[in-house]
């Protein structure tokens, strides 16, 4: 009678260890495309299968550096050693990880750390609102944005774009929650969710999260906080260290032509509502038409630097 292999046997064959060391150290550990949660220097245990795969994809990144990516010999019971070093240079953002949340595809976008000038001096506003043309009455809305002061942040992933129906909808299901009204022009799956509470939201982060631990993968989802959500959309312009502080999120000037920069308060919106005549005196993007009267599918515009789109019109954040 054959030998039975014990459980732990079974283990030992189809378990692999990797230990991942890099100059200079701290850098964040991915494996086959899933971010492991270790920076270097690490051990990882690396399931292998029982068919017994050979080789894991390994990329490292870190800080104002190029990502390093190294194909890894592995072998079954065994530890293999990775020491390397990352290269010189910029940092390369926007890197995209696409994940799947109870059915539905959703994708986050990687924010480089970094430094920058968060909120608004009242000069600068009132400056921008005379070189506009824009009602008074608008600016009154924003003055609490002051005072102007460097803020600091750490690495973070953020939603590509906003969350959509069909995301939503998956939450709802598993939740036994009802899914909000949607208006008549934003009830498709690729539609931004919108009619959302706070404590809906947050209840919809912590779905998430339990959903990446169902699957094994390391990640805390949670709400932006405020400086962290217009570090992220400022991008590479956000004044500090010399650089140009942008005005909108595409430049320092009202769109024109036929460039498309997100879905404003425009003509589009005019044109279909024009009964509403207290709104349309009050649109600041006339002369741009985004063809999108009212809510647009998300992802339909340019990203920015790192990835993100529809970070300003569409729905408010």
């Amino acid at each position: 009678m054959a030998p039975v292999a014990s459980p732990e046997m079974i283990r030992r064959v189809t378990v692999a260890l990797l230990a991942v060391s890099s100059t200079p150290s701290g850098a964040r550990i991915w494996v086959d495309g899933r971010d492991t949660g270790k920076v270097t220097p690490a051990t990882l245990e690396i399931e292998l299968g029982l068919a017994g795969r050979k080789t894991a994809d390994v990329e490292l990144r870190a800080m104002e550096r190029p990502a390093k990516k190294e194909v890894v010999l592995l072998q079954p019971g065994r530890q293999t050693e990775l020491v390397t070093s990352l290269p010189e240079g910029e940092a390369v953002t926007g890197q995209v990880r696409h994940t799947d949340l109870g059915g539905v595809p959703m994708a986050f976008a990687s924010v480089p750390p970094g430094e920058f000038l968060m909120g608004s001096d009242p000069t600068e506003l009132g400056r921008t609102w005379q070189r506009l043309g824009w009602r008074e009455a608008a600016l009154r809305q924003i003055r609490d944005e002051g005072p102007m002061h460097p803020v600091r942040l750490d690495a973070f992933e953020m939603g590509a774009t906003e969350v959509t129906v069909a995301q939503f909808r998956a939450f709802c299901a598993a939740a036994g929650r009802v899914l909000p009204p949607q208006e008549l022009w934003n009830r498709t799956d690729s539609h931004p969710v919108h009619n959302v509470s706070w404590r809906a939201a947050a209840a919809f982060c912590e779905w998430a999260t339990q959903e990446l631990a169902r699957q094994k993968l390391p990640g805390l989802i949670r709400l932006p906080r405020e400086a962290e959500w217009e570090y992220a959309a400022r991008g590479k312009h956000n004044g500090f260290g010399g650089r140009e502080r942008q005005t909108f999120l595409w430049g320092n000037d009202l769109p024109k032509g036929g460039i498309k920069v997100g879905n404003l308060a425009d003509e589009a919106w005019r044109q279909k509502h024009n009964q509403q005549a207290l709104f349309a005196v009050e649109l600041p993007f006339l002369g741009y038409d985004d063809k999108f009267p009212d809510t647009a599918p998300v992802g339909q515009f340019p990203p920015n630097e790192y990835a993100l789109r529809d970070l300003a019109g569409n729905l408010w954040e």
